[in-house]
């Protein structure tokens, strides 16, 4: 009966463990899609040092997560999400609106990706 009681205090760990994950990654993208999203409504009235500023703001939050984003996520998210960061860096510093909405794009649909990946989900479990 002992073994069976540690067993299922393991699996209700494991089970926080995975519900705590998902939510600091969902929070995680959701801050880090504000942040573009506000970058490239900045880039778009015309305030190109505050875009900037906004979209390298939002590759600072991602870099200063990196020790717990490179243990929990697949290694090529990580470092596919870090270069469209400073992509849009570089690409709202070049002030082409169409390369700056279309990376912005990107970033958020690789943070929808990554959130999405990291849900609990049923097809997650079996």
């Amino acid at each position: 009966m002992r073994r069976e009681l540690i067993a299922a205090a393991v699996l209700i760990l494991l089970l926080a463990a995975v519900i705590l994950n998902s939510v600091c990654i969902t929070r995680l993208a959701e801050e880090l899609t504000e942040t573009v999203d506000e970058a490239e409504a900045s880039f778009d009235a015309g305030k190109l040092e505050a875009s900037a500023a906004k979209a390298a703001e939002a590759a600072e939050i991602w870099n200063t997560s990196a020790k717990y984003t490179h243990v929990v996520l697949v290694h090529d998210d990580v470092g596919l999400l870090s270069d469209a960061l400073f992509k849009l860096v570089e690409d709202i510093l070049a002030g082409d609106a169409d390369t700056v909405h279309n990376t912005s794009e990107m970033v958020r649909l690789k943070l929808r990706n990554i959130a999405r990946s990291e849900t609990l989900s049923p097809g997650s479990v079996f």
